[in-house]
């Protein structure tokens, strides 16, 4: 039987700027009240009332809530506090999206049991850094929630898996010339004071 967000999955086009569905991976049940964030001009954003070096420019608080497409939060089912690579394949290639793990955080990833919320993403904003934001001080409804048993297998459904001893190798080699094929590198450093990602080249959006 398929699942609800399977169903989903299915009847969602890509061929719009704006997804039908917006997704969200968490470790914790969704609050009823959103968090308020500081967000700048560029779209960065962090934890009101924290030191964020990153943001630039503008800064606005608001309360709200993230979120994104599909294939951009699946990495994060391994958890924000795990480091990782991610390669988003650019919409001609046959490569794939792709993300890089340390091996030795393989058993934490596989005991680990996120949460995905799907939401309608009608009243929500695009961000200058192309995440999708809700601005209000309520959490909207999700249209499923569904629990991971299986953080590895979710994974592997959506990109190929690579495991390495050596995570910042992998990074130095993407961080160096250009990567055709790929459209998009993430790099999340594992750490709570981290709250962005950090992109290390973004090819033009098709």
């Amino acid at each position: 039987m398929k699942s609800f967000l399977q169903y989903l999955l299915e009847q969602n086009t890509e061929a719009s700027d704006r997804p039908d569905w917006l997704f969200r991976v968490d470790h914790t049940p969704l609050s009823a009240d959103t968090k308020e964030y500081e967000i700048d001009e560029t779209g960065n954003s962090g934890n009101a009332g924290a030191n964020h070096g990153e943001l630039r420019g503008s800064i606005t608080r608001q309360h709200g809530l993230f979120a994104d497409e599909l294939h951009k939060v699946v990495p994060y089912i391994a958890g924000r506090d795990l480091p990782f690579v991610f390669t988003t394949a650019s919409p001609d290639s046959k490569a794939g999206h792709s993300v890089y793990f340390r091996l030795r955080d393989r058993e934490t990833i596989a005991a680990r049991r996120p949460i995905i919320s799907t939401f309608s993403s009608q009243g929500w904003k695009k961000l200058p850094s192309g995440e999708w934001f809700y601005a209000g001080k309520k959490t909207p409804k999700p249209v499923s929630v569904e629990v991971i048993d299986d953080p590895i297998l979710a994974i592997e459904k959506h990109m190929k898996i690579n495991w390495t001893d050596d995570l910042d190798a992998v990074r130095k080699q993407y961080s160096e010339g250009e990567h055709p094929g790929i459209q998009d590198i993430t790099v999340n450093g594992g750490s709570p004071a981290q709250k962005n990602s950090e992109h290390i080249y973004q090819y033009e959006k098709f």
